[in-house]
């Protein structure tokens, strides 16, 4: 089966995909689904599937149900092996998160485990069935220096220049700090950067943690209504409906594993607080789209009393079920220099993709903000740009026909992304 000449897979791939991956799906539904499907179509399902990064989980689901001999038997092997490598990595994941928690709690630093440190264990409940590329924590501000020095005792080293005393405000982390082994984790002191346009308060969000366990230690975790509101904006606005399914599929699962735990009108009063109700509507409108979750009307109605766009959501959902095997390198600045002529309009979004704020460039490249080589890295910066999306900018001015169908579903992305801040 070929995909449809927009790069989208045809109806039939994604419908199964979202079938087998129900949270609400019974074991008879599953059987009933694959049953039906061509066995000549798994490789493109496959395919798909991959580019979603949910094989492992689709995996779990089918062994739990008891049904993998309904899956082609090349196709079976590969699930299992994907499997059990991503078993094997976050195993290594747990180990370091455990030592990593280990040394904190010894100093008294209080750790909130965020998204894939705390979903798999506590959500998900199987080591292998979502992957995580790095780990996450929380620590309150204060304590940002001394889990620095912490992580640099274990070994952990960071990339790039960072000041904790500095303001920081374009950032909600630490920089990626690694070890040898591969493993990368990064240090939050807050939930989003905090010039994002939402009002997140720390100090709730300590008050409402709860505690946890989770790579064999004691610490916290955000509670239920904070990891769904976190979970939508990280995936509907954050990233840009990029993370495709796997995004939602972890606010599906939170929603039906801890069901019984969710206060609807707390969720409801912290997504007022934090200016969320937009980007909570689209979330949950896509879920129920999608048949993943039910949602109490009564909330919904509060949540967004004007009824959803219909052409948001419809956009919204052809992004996320879209093969995410991108062709060409589109960010919203390049999407933006096809939408005016103007020469000045062009110059100014270039120089401002070049020029970004020094603590940005410093890291970056690994540099000090207060540097002599701030200069030449400026000037690497603008060679890196080119490199990266030269070969886009000149398909852009051939009139190559699959750059611009790319380039209109980057605007769409950006179009419900401004959308989604609050008024």
């Amino acid at each position: 089966m070929a995909p449809t000449p927009d790069g989208n897979p045809k109806s039939d791939i994604p419908a199964l995909l979202l079938e087998l991956l129900n949270p609400l799906s019974t074991s008879e539904t599953l059987a009933a689904a694959l049953g039906g499907f061509p066995s000549g179509d798994w490789q493109n399902f496959s395919q798909y599937l991959e580019t979603h990064s949910l094989a492992n989980l689709l995996y779990t689901r089918l062994q739990q149900n008891e049904l993998l001999d309904l899956v082609p038997a090349d196709e079976r092997r590969a699930l299992r092996e994907n499997y059990l490598a991503n078993a094997a990595r976050n195993l290594l994941l747990l180990t370091r998160a455990a030592e990593v928690l280990a040394a904190l709690q010894a100093q008294g630093t209080a750790v909130i485990g965020l998204k894939g440190l705390y979903l798999l264990e506590n959500v998900y409940r199987d080591i292998g069935a979502r992957a995580m590329n790095d780990l996450d924590i929380l620590v309150h501000r204060e304590d940002v220096p001394r889990t620095i020095e912490t992580l640099r005792r274990l070994s952990y080293q960071a990339p790039s220049y960072f000041d904790s005393s500095a303001d920081n405000r374009d950032v909600k982390h630490v920089p990626p700090m690694s070890l040898a082994d591969g493993t990368t984790l990064e240090v939050h002191w807050t939930l989003l950067e905090e010039d994002e346009p939402f009002s997140i308060n720390p100090q709730g969000v300590w008050q409402r943690a709860r505690p946890t366990r989770f790579a064999d230690a004691d610490a916290l975790a955000l509670s239920t209504e904070d990891l769904l509101l976190h979970l939508c904006i990280h995936t509907s606005y954050q990233h840009y409906l990029k993370l495709g399914l796997r995004g939602l599929l972890d606010i599906a699962v939170v929603l039906e594993s801890e069901a019984d735990s969710i206060d609807w009108r707390q969720l409801l009063e912290i997504a007022r607080e934090w200016g969320a109700e937009k980007t909570a509507a689209l979330s949950f409108a896509l879920l129920q789209e999608m048949g993943w979750a039910q949602i109490p009307e009564a909330f919904l109605s509060e949540l967004l009393p004007r009824s959803l766009d219909t052409d948001i959501l419809t956009k919204a959902k052809a992004l996320t079920l879209q093969d995410k095997r991108a062709r060409n390198a589109i960010t919203p600045d390049v999407a933006a220099l096809t939408s005016t002529k103007n020469l000045v309009q062009k110059a100014r979004l270039i120089l401002n993709r070049i020029f970004i704020p020094r603590p940005a460039l410093a890291r970056l490249y690994r540099l000090n903000p207060d540097s002599a080589g701030i200069v030449p890295g400026y000037i690497r910066r603008a060679f890196d740009l080119f490199r990266q999306y030269g070969r886009t900018v000149r398909k852009i001015s051939t009139m190559d026909q699959a750059v611009y169908q790319d380039i209109e579903q980057e605007k769409d992305r950006f179009r419900i992304h401004e959308w989604l801040k609050p008024e």
